[in-house]
């Protein structure tokens, strides 16, 4: 009963929403906390939005003495295990991690990771936050599944399958006055990278030499790449590390982390972006070589999740890549002789 939904168009459902709430008589809020439904729902059946549950049907026709039956319409059966769907996913080395910094620093590093690929978003309805955490990448999820349970000691609401098929999303449900909740809007108030929002890093210019370069290199295994890409005017091949960061403000920040712990990257223009800027990007040799000095991509095993190369490891390419600068060779054949998933315009 719980996977049927109404099977009629939006203007119907519309009308017999306001039918049943005019007889009612009740405000949308005061409804909601009647029928012990949330009170978006409401508004999402009436504009159509989402299909209207015939379990939220039947609640409305109890309140307004009516008998549901009355209702001659169609009913579908939707399967909605993709929203309800939970794993056990196990964590990541956590002796090891807990080894590497404080929890006070991983407090850090969490908010460094929601600002790369993650989000906070306020729910009006109870005044709870969502803390999400999306990656195509199982190890990704398990490495800040660890973050935060060293940082807040804190365990996952739910681990579901996003819209996309490739994404999964890693989400706890926490209120304001949490420890967890507390810290995390500390940090910086906003964690929305996009224009007329602040998010901000300065809570990590302060931080020691090893809590940054943990930061830079968890920010790259996210929202970073490096990449193998065919020079067609010069013959050769060429290799570029990038940052991916649009938000303006946040693109400079990145760029001080970057020069504090030896790496100089530039600010990469990108008309089709809204503030103009793509992130940052360096094609120089040292950076490379000091990229893979500090430890590259962390975790360790971050495995590519799209393009030609996907099943290889990010550090994996990065050692290849440093391997060749070295011996100052670019040829096209070493490229193949490394592995054949590495194409000409392959990125990793």
């Amino acid at each position: 009963m719980n996977n049927l939904y109404l099977d009629v168009g939006k203007e119907k459902q519309a009308e017999i929403l306001n039918e049943l709430t005019a007889e009612i008589g009740l405000s949308s809020r005061k409804l909601a906390k009647k029928i012990g439904f949330n009170r978006s729902l409401f508004f999402h059946y009436r504009s159509g939005r989402h299909r209207m549950s015939y379990n939220y049907l039947k609640k409305l026709c109890e309140v307004a003495g009516k008998n549901v039956k009355d209702y001659k319409i169609n009913l579908i059966e939707i399967n909605n295990k993709r929203k309800c769907e939970k794993i056990d996913l196990p964590f990541l080395n956590e002796n090891q991690m807990r080894e590497l910094l404080s929890p006070e620093k991983w407090q850090k590093i969490v908010a460094v990771g929601l600002l790369t690929d993650g989000c906070v978003l306020p729910r009006k309805s109870d005044k709870r936050y969502h803390v999400r955490f999306f990656s195509c990448d199982f190890t990704l999820h398990r490495c800040f599944k660890t973050m935060i349970k060293i940082a807040f000691e804190e365990n996952q609401t739910s681990f579901i399958k996003g819209k996309q098929n490739s994404v999964w999303i890693l989400d706890y449900q926490k209120s304001k006055n949490s420890k967890m909740m507390k810290n995390l809007l500390a940090f910086t108030k906003s964690y929305t990278c996009k224009a007329n929002c602040k998010p901000s890093l300065k809570f990590l210019f302060d931080e020691n030499l090893e809590t940054k370069k943990i930061a830079v290199r968890f920010a790259m295994s996210t929202d970073g790449s490096v990449s193998i890409k065919r020079n067609k005017h010069k013959k050769r091949i060429d290799f570029s590390l990038r940052l991916a960061c649009a938000h303006p403000d946040l693109v400079l920040q990145w760029k001080k982390i970057f020069n504090d712990i030896g790496l100089d990257m530039r600010i990469d223009l990108d008309t089709a972006i809204f503030s103009g800027i793509h992130g940052l990007t360096t094609s120089k040799k040292i950076n490379f070589l000091r990229f893979n000095e500090l430890g590259g991509f962390f975790p360790d095993n971050v495995k590519v999740t799209n393009g030609k190369c996907i099943g290889l490891m990010k550090n994996q390419v990065l050692d290849f890549i440093c391997k060749s600068l070295k011996k100052g060779k670019r040829n096209i054949k070493d490229i193949k002789c490394f592995d054949e998933k590495i194409r000409y315009g392959a990125v990793v």
